[in-house]
Parts: structure tokens; sequence; C-alpha cells
């Protein structure tokens, strides 16, 4: 601000004294130490749990992008899985809604010039039913994403009027075509305990849309954590 220079550890030790007493700060340092990704509340594995509130409302996993020159189709889904981790089912353009798990898929077809909410999957996690252990989000493309300028993932709490609960940019690797964003998931021995965790892995599918490919390495994945 006065046009004086300091170091990188004495203002992350700055802005961490700053932030134990301003949950606003707090969670400026959380989005610096998890590179990209903001989460109001995360513990020290990075997983954020969900409240008693979060858990009965009406989630949303919004993703939005901007193009770096000419358009190119981006998809956003999710995989449902069970238990051990096994694919139970999954939610996107090819197919919209799950009726068992209660999971929906949506798409604005607007242009996009501009960063705005263009794929929406919209869930409770109190509905999606005892076979659903890990809701595995994942935003994809059959070219590279590094051809998108921007992109920005919310989950976002839609009953109480729109709450960011997590904020996420993952950043495309080169020939990556899909990048598992983070997985919502019961705690182990809970029926109701969620929590969500981000991921960011980047990956190269053959099959853009489903990515069932994604299956296994989820798998081991989600029987991690």
């Amino acid at each position: 601000k006065d046009g004086t220079v300091e170091d990188l550890s004495s203002y992350c030790g700055r802005l961490l004294r700053i932030s134990m007493n301003n949950p606003a700060k707090r969670a400026v340092v959380t989005a610096c130490a998890r590179g990209g990704g903001l989460a109001a509340n995360a513990d020290a594995s990075g997983a954020m749990p969900l409240g008693c509130e979060a858990l009965k409302a009406t989630l949303e996993f919004k993703c939005s992008w901007v193009f770096e020159e000419k358009p190119l189709p981006v998809h956003t889904m999710c995989m449902h899985l069970g238990a051990r981790g096994e694919l139970v089912g999954s939610t996107y353009f090819g197919d919209v809604e799950c009726t068992a798990h209660k999971i929906v898929h949506q798409r604005d077809f607007k242009p996009t010039g501009e960063l705005a909410d263009n794929e929406t999957i919209s869930f409770s996690p109190a509905a999606v039913g005892a076979q659903v252990h890990y809701l595995c989000f994942i935003v994809n493309s059959p070219a590279s994403l590094m051809q998108l300028s921007t992109m920005q993932v919310l989950l976002v709490n839609k009953t109480d009027g729109g709450s960011h609960l997590a904020c996420f940019k993952p950043r495309p690797a080169h020939g990556h075509n899909a990048i598992v964003v983070g997985v919502l998931y019961r705690k182990k021995g809970s029926t109701s305990d969620w929590s969500f965790k981000f991921v960011g892995d980047g990956h190269q599918v053959a099959d853009p849309g489903p990515c069932t490919s994604l299956a296994p390495g989820l798998q081991a994945l989600c029987t991690k954590l």
C-alpha cells in the first residue's frame, strides 16, 4: 500500500496473525494455502465439514469459464460412488437427472463472453440415498482445458439464498482435458456426516462427458479419504 517491499514469508506470517480474529481474512489465508481453492471452514487435511443446515439444503456445484480464443465444449459431471468406491451412478449432459439419487444437471447455453454460471449440478446430501458415499465432481472437454483463460467452480447453498461454501479455480495442465475438482463424501462409519475436499487432479480422458475411464482412479482416491 505504501510502496514498501515485504518478503513472502513475512507477508504470510502477518496475514496469519491478522486472520486469527477475523473470519473474512482467515478465509483469504485458506485460499492462499489451498493454491486457488477457498473453503469457509476447511480442517488441517483440507476437508470442509458440512454443517447440519447444509446437509438438509439444496446444494449446487457451479462451473463457469471464459474462453481464451474460440469456444469449445466444456462439461461438468458428477460420479456417484458407493461405500467401496464402486460406480453406482453418474449425472452429466447425456443423463441429466438421476432420479434414484436426486441429482440434476443443468446447462446455460448463453454465449460465454464473461465469467458466469454455465453449468450446475444440483443435489441435497440428505436425499442422495444410503447407497451413495462419494460424489466426485469433474470438469472436462473433448479438447485441452488449456484453451480456457479462466475457470471457476463454486459449491453453493441454494436454500439459504446462494451462500458460497467453497470456491476453487482449477489450473489446467498442458494436454489435460479433465479435472477432478473435488469430492463430497460421507465420513466412514457415519450416515449423515459429510465433508467436501478439493482435489484438482488433471487427466487425459478418451470419453469426455461420462468420463467412466476415471472410475478406477476415483475409487482408489475415495477409499483413502
